[in-house]
Order: C-alpha cells, then structure tokens, then sequence
C-alpha cells in the first residue's frame, strides 16, 4: 500500500512542474527569442504567450499550422525542437520543463 502511495505522490510531483524556458521563433532567418516562466504548460501553451498561433487538429494532438500569419504549406512547414532534439509530439502533448531551450523553425520540407 505504501509502494502505490509513493509512486501516486511521485506521479503528482511531476505533473505539477513549472519553471523558465527560451523560446525561440526562427521565420525565413528572423530570429526573435525570449524567456518565459511557465507552470504545468505544453509547448502549445508558452507559443500562445509570443505568438498568435493556428493548429491542426488530429485524433491525438494538434500541429502547427500557422504562427503570426505564417503558415505551413507544400514547401515550408513548421518545426520544433526542444534541447536541440526534434519533438515528434503535438505541440498540445509535449510538457515543457524547466530551463528547457526550444526553437520552432519554418523550414523547407
């Protein structure tokens, strides 16, 4: 009983992160970045605080579209790594963490 009891307050502990991160929007080779403080966000939800942002919607997750009237097309499309490593998540899925580094990046496909 106590093993369930310490696994449920180890599983509370991490769902209520909160911290700082840099967030980083890279247009066409504009770069504008910032910190933000955060508690218990997704990505989707430190994006909303910079940018105007537009998502697609899926059965699991949302993807962006669109961010500050820039959008997704057949050549360019929206990208976001987190720590320099590519998030194959929807930004709606990933938590952020404290310190984390993120850059969302037009980029050719």
């Amino acid at each position: 009983m106590s093993l369930l009891l310490s696994l449920s307050l180890i599983s509370c502990q991490k769902q209520a992160s909160e911290g700082e991160v840099s967030l980083t929007v890279s247009v066409l080779g504009r770069n504008e970045t910032a910190r933000y403080g955060f508690k218990q966000a997704t990505l989707l939800d430190v994006l909303r605080k910079k940018c105007d942002v537009e998502t697609k919607k899926t059965i699991f997750t949302e993807y962006l579209t669109c961010v500050d009237n820039v959008c997704a097309n057949d050549e360019f499309s929206w990208v976001y790594y987190v720590n320099d490593d590519p998030i194959n998540e929807g930004v709606d899925v990933y938590q952020v963490q404290d310190n984390d580094s993120i850059l969302v990046i037009y980029k050719k496909i």
